[in-house]
C-alpha cells in the first residue's frame, strides 16, 4: 500500500514507522506466548523465520532512508527552477 502513495513521502514515513511499531509488537506478542506454552521456548529450535521481523525492520529502516533521500532530491530540483 504504502508504494502507492510516492507522492506523500511525509504519508510514507508515517506508515513505514507504523509498520516498525506493528512489527516490534508483534515479535514481543510472540515471544510472550511462546513462554506461556507448555515446554516453554528452552527446547524449541528456532529456524530462519525468528529473524524474520528484525529483518522486515531493516528493510523499512532502508526504505525510510530512501524516503528521505528523494526528499532532498525534490527540494535541490524545485531549488534550480
Amino acid at each position: 500500500m504504502n508504494i502507492f502513495n510516492y507522492k506523500k513521502r511525509s504519508f510514507q514515513k508515517r506508515i513505514a514507522v507504523l509498520s516498525i511499531i506493528l512489527i516490534g509488537g508483534f515479535a514481543f506478542w510472540c515471544s510472550v506466548y511462546a513462554k506461556k506454552l507448555p515446554g516453554g521456548i528452552e527446547g524449541a529450535s528456532f529456524g530462519i523465520g525468528a529473524y524474520l521481523p528484525a529483518l522486515a525492520i531493516l528493510f523499512v529502516v532502508l526504505a525510510i532512508f530512501g524516503i528521505n533521500k528523494d526528499e532532498r532530491l525534490i527540494r535541490s530540483a524545485e531549488r534550480l527552477r
